[in-house]
Order: C-alpha cells, then structure tokens, then sequence
C-alpha cells in the first residue's frame, strides 16, 4: 500500500477500537521490518521521515497517547487525520491548520467570548495557497493552509501573535493557535510559554486518566503555574529520540494522563503526558520532563 492509499484508507473509515489497537501494532511491526519509501508521484503529497512516525503518532492518539487540535489544543501530531465533525468550507476527513512565519497554526474550535474582533491591530498577511490532501507536496509552505483561503491574518491585542492570530475570512474571525513549526523542527516551548503568558492566564489543571478520561484531580493557581513553570524547561525530543513503542505499551497507556489546563479568556491547553516515561506532548511535539517535574506528578497523581 502506497503513502495515497494509507492516508485514504485513514481518512474514510471510522475503525473500532480493536482494530485501531491492530492497525497501531502493524504499523510498528513493519517499522521494524523495513524503511518506507515514499512514492515519487507527482500527484502525492511528499512525506518526510518524521511524517510517517506521525502516522504512528496519530493512532497513539487514538489508543491513548496523545496530542491537540481544535479546542486543542489538541495537541494531535501534524497531519491530514480527519476531526469529528468538520466545519462548513472545510476539506472533509482535513485538519484545519495554516502556516504563517514557519509555524503551523491550527484553527480552534471555541472563540473567548470577550475577544473583540473590532480590535484588531496589524494585518499579518493572507492566507494565498491551499494544502490540498493527496496533491500539495510543500506543506510548509508559507501562508498556505487547509481552510479558509484567502483569508487575512491579524494579530490581535489580546493576544502575542507567536502564540494566537486571528484569521478573517468571508466576514467571519476564527482563533489560531501555534502548535509547531511548519517544517517540524525545533520548537522553543520555553518562548511558546511565554508568548502565551501563562503565568498570569493560567486558573488552574483540571488533570485525567487519558485511556478513559475519569477526572482525577484538580491543581489550584498556585499549583499550576509552579508546575507549567517546570514544564516549560522540558527538552524538545527529535522523532528518532520519541519511545512510540513505549508509549503505546499497556502500562504506560494506563498512566497516561491529561492536563488540562484552564485559562482566563475561558479556552484551554491540553498536555499529554506519561510521568513514568517523562514524556508529555504538547501542540504537535514531544518533550522530555526533568525529574523534579515528574516528582511533582508523582505526588499529585494517585496512580
């Protein structure tokens, strides 16, 4: 099976959760068998290395070990994996994502109520090109996107346009949030952090068990922002160094937890993150932890 075939096999169906965990575990098994090579079509899209552990990367997600889009963040690795229910415009079976001075920006799904629109400050530029699935072969490239071409790029007061911009498009504003580079190399989660402010934006981490997402617990301000403090020193992990195999094992899917964490203009960031393995992903990344950072965890979580 083809690079086309794969992604349209994963765009279509809606697997069980039995099958999810096979494809998941072939995938592996081939991994170890040999190296694929992407075809050299003209008409598809031209998947690097780190790409196809996305792939990989994606199904974690779906068993368990995760990432954002949407109300995100979702921290779902970079892809063309299909969300639950796509927008009006939309590509079916597309993640809404653009790209804007080398970071990929994906298009939430809930708006902060008090954003006013009317307010926008310095026009960023306009989204020109679109990433279509199965043809684009650049999917960095700059001011191109899966939804919503044409539109203008704004930077808003509200917000520092490193970590959030605005997007107009036929009359209608949508919130985009930074959750990598567009070509997936290294990302600065320690200016990310500061870009976002969440030292002062930051309420609370309402934390769950991600295998079924029973609450479990959830961290005061203080808490918080001492933990996010932490977090945000964590080490940029390249894809060669991200222990997938690990990840997906049943023991560290049942102490896979999720973070979520609650911020002042009413939306929310989720991390993902497995303590014993100190792995967490955020945006579309994986990092590494310190050990002072999973000792925190390990005396907050009840496992």
């Amino acid at each position: 099976m083809n690079e086309k075939e794969i992604y349209t096999s994963l765009e279509c169906i809606k697997p069980t959760q039995e099958q999810k965990d096979r494809m998941l575990n072939n995938i592996l098994a081939q991994a170890k068998q040999k190296k694929v090579e992407p075809q050299k079509t003209s008409n598809v899209v031209s998947f690097r290395p780190r790409q196809w552990m996305y792939v990989a990367a994606s199904l974690l997600v779906v068993v368990g070990v995760g990432s954002y889009v949407g109300k995100q963040s979702l921290m779902t690795p970079p892809s063309y994996m299909e969300p639950e229910n796509p927008s009006y415009g939309q590509q079916v079976g597309v993640r809404k994502f653009m790209n804007y001075k080398g970071y990929r920006y994906v298009f939430l799904e809930k708006i902060p109520q008090n954003i006013d629109f009317s307010s926008l400050t310095n026009q960023l530029g306009q989204l020109e090109s679109l990433l279509i699935f199965g043809e684009t072969t650049d999917t960095a490239k700059e001011y191109a996107t899966t939804f919503a071409q044409g539109g203008t790029i704004w930077e808003s007061k509200d917000y520092n346009p490193d970590y959030r911009v605005i997007v107009e498009y036929e009359g209608q504003y949508y919130l985009c949030e930074n959750v990598g580079r567009s070509d997936d190399t290294y990302f600065d989660l320690a200016h990310f952090f500061e870009a976002a402010d969440f030292g002062e934006r930051a309420l609370g981490i309402e934390v769950s068990r991600r295998i079924d997402g029973i609450f479990v617990t959830e961290l005061d301000q203080q808490t918080s922002k001492a933990l996010l403090e932490g977090i945000s020193k964590s080490r940029f992990l390249e894809p060669a160094q991200i222990p997938y195999e690990e990840l997906a094992s049943d023991e560290a899917r049942e102490k896979s937890i999720t973070l979520k964490v609650l911020l002042s203009d009413e939306t929310s960031l989720e991390i993902f993150a497995t303590p014993s393995l100190r792995i967490l992903s955020i945006g579309d990344n994986y990092y590494q932890i310190s050990e002072d950072v999973q000792e925190i965890f390990n005396s907050i979580i009840p496992y």
